[in-house]
């Protein structure tokens, strides 16, 4: 039997019968996607492919070089030197934690304690790999605070191995500060414990210190690379939307690592041509003080989009969560029938044409409320026409 139940097969039916019926299509609020109309896109070539360049074949090793060029960027951007060994490029995010998780199982981890909430694939994949999980939900109420003596007391009390991050918390717009992330790595070192860090929806803070860490967050990594066993990974591509050709950068102790190339090449195969000829492009001098320009525009555009649903708000019992960086926020309405989360998102669909998805989703619940995602970079015409008719509900 299945721990989690992620799907959302249901709700995307009902949409399908709300279009058919109504011959409008619902306002999705928890779309995943941005609105190229109004959001800022990179200039970036990749569009001009040759033949001989798809004939190629690019694994996730180093023979075409372009883990050299990352490496080499790193050092003359942030002097920070990257052990080969403990570096990759991947296909993309979801992938690159299918095979660390897969990794960590063949060394003998099998214990993790997850922070939620988090991504549903990564809750999928423990779930096929028979993990045994233990749960830390945080909450809004106190700002998604991680107490690093509670997860001390269930490492010692479960026997856990694992320790599983998403920051931001997935959907909510908050990031831990280095402060908690060098506690988090204490504790896992004191107990032996890998850290695995999801950073892949990072690198978007709206009070960014340093405009060049938006390119890659420095700070961020080194504190978890000070963890004796970790795997760290990132992707500039949900920055700047390459949805089309996505990829990560992928980051874990030199053993971990070495399963990781070797799986990646029977799970995942070979990395695009479109994929492999944009990290030169990104990955370079020139091409940093435009990148983190558009990162800024981009985020700046969120928080603009967040600030405004906030004073849609005032007067309402919706909350909105404390969001300081990324295009995501988390929104939250009162269940006063505590009704199930997939019925609520249908009544909401069906009273004022706008589609949903539960939190619930990625293990974030609170009694007495549904709570979904919000994209702050959607159209704003649609932010308000959408928030609208939330704040209306009866």
């Amino acid at each position: 039997m299945r721990r989690y139940d992620t799907s959302i097969k249901t709700i995307l039916q009902e949409k399908n019968r709300y279009l058919q019926e109504t011959g409008a299509s619902p306002v999705f609020l928890s779309d995943w996607d941005s609105d190229y109309n109004s959001i800022r896109m990179p200039s970036l070539n990749y569009h001009n492919i040759c033949l001989s360049d798809v004939q190629k074949y690019y694994f996730w090793t180093d023979e075409e070089g372009y883990r050299d060029t990352v490496q080499t960027f790193l050092y003359s951007q942030f002097s920070l030197s990257t052990c080969k060994d403990e570096f990759t490029i991947g296909s993309n995010g979801t992938s690159s934690i299918m095979l660390a998780l897969t990794a960590l199982k063949e060394t003998g981890n099998h214990r993790a304690l997850v922070l939620t909430p988090v991504y549903f694939s990564t809750l999928n994949m423990l779930d096929a790999l028979n993990f045994d999980v233990v749960e830390i939900r945080l909450s809004d109420k106190n700002n998604f605070k991680i107490d690093t003596e509670q997860i001390d007391k269930i490492i010692i009390s479960e026997s856990l191995d694992t320790l599983i991050v998403t920051n931001p918390f997935f959907g909510c717009g908050t990031e831990l500060d280095l402060d908690t992330i060098n506690r988090i790595v204490d504790v896992c070192n004191k107990h032996d414990v890998c850290l695995v860090m999801d950073y892949i929806y990072g690198g978007m803070s709206w009070k960014m210190d340093k405009q060049d860490y938006y390119i890659f967050n420095c700070p961020i990594y080194n504190a978890v690379r000070r963890t004796n066993h970790y795997v760290f990974i990132e992707s500039i591509s949900k920055r700047v939307f390459l949805n089309g050709a996505k990829f990560a950068l992928v980051f874990a102790s030199s053993f971990l690592m070495r399963r990781i190339l070797r799986l990646s090449v029977f799970m995942v195969g070979s990395m695009a041509y479109q994929q492999v000829s944009l990290v030169p492009q990104i990955y370079s001098d020139s091409s940093i003080q435009s990148l983190s320009s558009l990162i800024l525009d981009n985020s700046q555009i969120a928080q603009s989009r967040y600030r405004m649903i906030q004073t849609m708000l005032l007067d309402t019992h919706i909350t909105l969560s404390k969001a300081d960086c990324g295009y995501f926020a988390l929104l939250s309405i009162p269940n006063k029938l505590h009704i199930d989360d997939t019925l609520f998102a249908i009544s909401i669909l069906n009273k004022t044409g706008v589609l949903t998805t539960p939190h619930s989703r990625y293990l974030y619940k609170e009694n007495g409320l549904y709570s979904f995602r919000i994209n702050l970079l959607l159209d704003q015409k649609i932010i308000i026409d959408g928030i609208s008719k939330i704040r209306n509900l009866k």
